[in-house]
């Protein structure tokens, strides 16, 4: 997987801040796809927040209800990716 600087920076800081002891590979691996799932849930929340705020020609079109939704199923599944990710992590302790 790449992961441009930024990101792998962003990464890099989440992982430490769970407290991930950096021997454990198996801990390691579940605090770095917790991290890339909180990514995840914080770029769709930005974008969801970035469509409520559009111009109110746009507000509640047909599209931006599909979108919407769409940003919902995502959301929904980063969301159980980080908590099956800390889960391990926590399990793994």
């Amino acid at each position: 997987m790449y992961l441009d600087d930024d990101t792998s920076k962003k990464i890099g800081v989440m992982v430490r801040l769970l407290g991930s002891d950096q021997t454990d590979s198996m801990r390691l691996a579940a605090a770095v796809e917790a991290a890339l799932a909180q990514l995840d849930v914080s770029r769709i929340r930005g974008v969801r927040n970035q469509m409520m705020t559009e111009p109110a020609q746009t507000a509640g079109t047909i599209l931006q209800v599909r979108d919407l939704a769409a940003l919902e199923r995502y959301e929904r599944l980063a969301l159980g990716k980080r908590r099956r990710a800390l889960a391990t992590f926590r399990d793994d302790h």
